[in-house]
């Protein structure tokens, strides 16, 4: 048997570094999707992942309703996306964690590579 791949979430820490916000709010407003079409692909990616999700500290992660959490609309994206001189307008806030976590979560999932060098 095939052994399970496991992708364990980013933690506060992370989330809240500047150099690691950044790069994950770069990559996020590179997409080619609209803010609808990206909290799709965040649920399929995460909805439809074969392997195991585990919390920063080891535990199983618990999957939230994506839509609930992202808000169906991804209307937040639009003040999420906002840049001033080619930064990010925001500032990393304990009202957007969750959001971010599975937004970091989706990269992770989808694309590895990527999700690697967000603290390089």
């Amino acid at each position: 048997m095939k052994d399970q791949r496991i992708v364990v979430t980013a933690s506060n820490v992370e989330l809240n570094n500047l150099i690691y916000d950044n790069r994950l709010w770069m990559t996020a407003r590179n997409e080619p999707l609209s803010r609808r079409k990206l909290i799709e692909d965040i649920a399929w990616t995460i909805y439809n992942f074969n392997g195991l999700i585990r919390s920063d500290k080891g535990h199983k992660w618990p999957i939230p309703d994506v839509y609930e959490a992202m808000g169906e609309d991804g209307r937040w994206l639009s003040y999420y996306f906002k840049e001033v001189d080619g930064r990010p307008f925001h500032t990393p806030s304990a009202l957007t964690l969750e959001r971010r976590r599975i937004l970091d979560l989706h990269y992770r999932i989808k694309y590895p590579e990527i999700a690697r060098k967000f603290l390089l």
